[in-house]
C-alpha cells in the first residue's frame, strides 16, 4: 500500500506546472507521508504561478507541528521557484483539530473523479422531433482553486484531489464528497487562519 501511495503522490497534481515531487523537493519536505498523523493540503491557484502547502503533522507523542509554504513556479527561463514558510498555531488544541480534520472522512473520501456522475442535473426526458431524448446539464469551473490531499492515519493513507470544490459545492450542495473536502478545508482557515479570501 505504502508503494502505491508514493506512486500517488509522484503522479498526482497535473494542474501543477510543476509536480508536487518537484515542489516537496524544493521545499525540502519527503514526498511520502512519514508521520503516523500527518495531512498535507496542495493548494493550487488556477492561472497564477502559486502553489501553497499547509501541513500538520504530529512528531512524537504531544509534539504537533503545523507550516504553511508558499511555493513560487518560476516564470521566467533562468528563474529559480522560490518559497517562503510559516509556522502556524491553532486556535484550538491540536488533537482536537486532527479528530476534527478526520471527522470529514478523509481517510476513506474517493477522488473527485470518482463522483463526477453527482455533478450534473438530474436528467430530464423530452420529445424532440417525435423522438425521446435524455437532456442533462453538466456544469464545469474552468479556473479556481484546486487542492490535493495527502494523509497518513495509524498506517492508512489516502489521497485525493479536488478542482474548485467551493464552487462546485454551491452548485450542488447535496454532494457529501464536497461538503466533506468543503469541511475540512474550512477546519484549516478558521483553525490556522489562513486562506483566508
Amino acid at each position: 500500500m505504502k508503494n502505491l501511495y508514493i506512486f500517488l503522490l509522484l503522479v498526482s497534481s497535473s494542474l501543477f506546472s510543476q509536480t508536487v515531487t518537484e515542489i516537496n523537493k524544493i521545499i525540502g519536505i519527503p514526498d511520502s507521508l512519514n508521520f503516523n498523523r500527518e495531512i498535507r493540503i496542495y493548494k493550487g491557484f488556477g492561472i497564477t504561478n502559486g502553489t501553497e502547502i499547509f501541513r500538520f503533522y504530529k512528531t512524537n507523542i504531544k509534539e504537533w507541528k503545523a507550516e504553511l509554504y508558499k511555493y513560487y513556479h518560476s516564470t521566467k527561463s533562468g528563474e529559480k521557484p522560490r518559497f517562503e514558510l510559516k509556522t502556524l498555531n491553532s486556535k484550538s488544541d491540536s488533537d482536537f483539530v486532527w479528530f476534527s480534520a478526520l471527522a470529514t472522512n478523509v481517510e476513506y473520501l474517493p477522488n473527485a473523479e470518482s463522483i463526477q456522475y453527482k455533478l450534473k442535473d438530474k436528467a430530464k426526458v423530452v420529445m424532440e422531433n417525435g423522438e425521446c431524448v435524455s437532456v442533462q446539464t453538466v456544469t464545469y469551473i474552468m479556473d479556481g482553486t484546486s487542492y490535493d490531499f495527502f494523509v497518513s492515519s495509524n498506517e492508512k493513507q489516502n489521497y485525493v484531489y479536488y478542482a474548485n470544490p467551493e464552487g462546485y459545492l454551491k452548485k450542488y450542495p447535496d454532494v457529501d464528497e464536497l461538503q466533506y473536502v468543503c469541511e475540512l478545508i474550512n477546519i484549516v482557515k478558521q483553525e490556522f487562519d489562513i486562506w483566508k479570501e
